[in-house]
């Protein structure tokens, strides 16, 4: 039976045993036990497709209102994408192209507000939750590549690189501390540093204004 579930359930399994290159109208048909184009009563194309697998994975991933602390809240988001994406390493880059808008404006709107019961300036919020959200996915998708390609999860030679080897052994932080901590760091300096102002230029003066000076 064809169902918009039912079509999502089997796309993200085979983007999760075979990765993207494994994902075709066909082939989820195929899987279903029906032919491509019964497909397209339930989703246009292959891009709806991915939408909806997005949707499914991220759109519900906002945290509640639990607590009045702004940035235990962002943090925690953080770290709840990480453990959402994570789940589906093979599809990571397309969870973020495919994102659903409304999950970002939920997650934007209810930060803002919460920034805005602390007295936190308006024209730092939005520094704020971008800078969140870049930290957050580029350590995401890095860590989503290092779990799907073997080359770079290899040591690094320890007789070149004595330094880096030696700071790795000495790292005791797992993913999501780490993450804790570059999402603080973020946080921290660019409330440290205050809003943003754009500098005024100074022109320098043309020749008729040198001379009437």
């Amino acid at each position: 039976m064809i169902t918009r579930e039912r079509v999502v359930e089997v796309a993200i399994r085979l983007l999760d045993s075979e990765g993207v290159q494994g994902l075709s109208v066909d082939r989820i048909a195929s899987e279903i036990g029906v032919r491509g184009p019964s497909l397209y009563y339930y989703y246009a194309d292959k891009a709806a497709i991915l939408d909806a697998v997005a949707t499914t994975i991220l759109s519900t991933f906002i945290l509640d209102h639990r607590t009045d602390n702004w940035t235990d809240w962002m943090v925690e988001n953080a770290q709840e994408l990480y453990r959402r994406v994570m789940a589906h390493p093979n599809v990571a880059h397309l969870l973020l192209e495919h994102m659903p808008p409304r999950a970002v404006t939920a997650g934007f709107g209810q930060g803002a507000r919460m920034m805005t019961e602390v007295g936190i300036d308006p024209s730092l919020q939005l520094e704020l939750l971008q800078g969140v959200q870049h930290v957050a996915w580029g350590f995401i998708l890095h860590r989503a590549v290092l779990t799907t390609n073997e080359l770079l999860r290899a040591e690094p030679d320890r007789t070149r690189y004595p330094e880096l080897a030696a700071a790795q052994r000495a790292n005791r932080l797992s993913d999501e501390e780490l993450l804790d901590r570059a999402t603080r760091a973020v946080i921290a300096g660019l409330l440290a540093a205050g809003p943003s102002r754009k500098a005024t230029v100074r022109r320098k003066p043309s020749g008729d204004q040198r001379a009437a000076s």
